[in-house]
């Protein structure tokens, strides 16, 4: 079921490119592939059910990103591109997803940790440091997304209160997410962007 999600899903993200400004850019933030996992993790019953299906809907979703690009839009694939993606699928999201889903189950303060983290990479596609340049700097608005900026905080707002139990967790979390934010994203951005494996 998660696998004919991810490809339905992986369709719709490659069309959006076509839908306008907003559309494409969230289909490119970070944030709803990070939220998916997290909601993966969140609804199923154990981890080694949240790595299954984190990969299966991931892998599917590269099916179908990749497949309307090469069959519908008629645009090459890059090998390197997808070979990364697919190693990613089968590795790091199948362990996210079970740590996750483990952190969302536990009431211990060290779960804050995977959970501010995964709030906190929500954040590397500095949209919502684009919207606060932008009100100071007014020639950077044609650079600005709103939409996705708001998105972005929808969505680490949804991770640190929806998965955590306690409110201490909560709070814990919040912190971690901002210290991943200032602290730790210019690392994970130059594995990313830097790579060409974003942007």
């Amino acid at each position: 079921m998660l696998l004919a999600a991810g490809a339905l899903v992986g369709v719709l993200a490659k069309l959006a490119d076509s839908w306008g400004r907003d559309a494409a850019s969230l289909n490119s933030t970070p944030a709803v592939w990070i939220l998916a996992l997290c909601l993966i993790a969140r609804l199923t019953t154990s981890p080694v059910r949240a790595a299954a299906g984190a990969a299966g809907f991931f892998l599917g979703m590269l099916a179908g990103y990749y497949g309307t690009t090469l069959i519908v839009l008629h645009y090459l694939v890059t090998p390197r591109l997808l070979v990364a993606w697919t190693i990613a699928a089968i590795t790091v999201c199948p362990g996210a997803a079970a740590l996750l889903h483990l952190a969302s189950r536990s009431g211990r303060l060290l779960v804050a940790l995977p959970i501010g983290v995964a709030a906190g990479l929500v954040f590397i596609d500095h949209a919502v440091q684009g919207v606060l340049i932008s009100w100071q700097q007014p020639d950077f608005v044609p650079f600005v997304h709103p939409v996705q900026a708001g998105f972005d905080l929808a969505t680490a707002l949804v991770i640190v209160l929806g998965l955590p139990r306690g409110a201490a967790i909560r709070v814990l979390g919040s912190v971690v997410g901002a210290l991943t934010a200032l602290l730790l994203l210019p690392v994970v951005e130059g594995l990313t962007y830097g790579s060409g494996l974003l942007g």
